[in-house]
């Protein structure tokens, strides 16, 4: 059986997600932030570095990341 995503225990009525989740959440919005920060040279690095898998005249810009954690089996 697999590990659960949330504390068995409640505080204020609220259920707690484990320490797993945490870490994955924070290591989401840290790498999120850095995108945010990353602007115009970032853009540019990526396009250049994924230039080969990209159509042509194609640019990446960031404009408004989301970060998705999947948790489970």
């Amino acid at each position: 059986m697999g590990k659960p995503i949330m504390l068995p225990a409640r505080y204020r009525d609220h259920h707690l997600p484990m320490r797993d989740l945490v870490g994955a959440m924070g290591q989401a919005t840290h790498y999120l932030r850095h995108l945010n920060r990353w602007g115009l040279p970032g853009e540019d690095y990526l396009t250049k570095l994924l230039s080969a898998d990209l159509p042509a005249g194609f640019r990446i810009r960031i404009i408004n990341p989301l970060g998705i954690v999947i948790m489970g089996r």
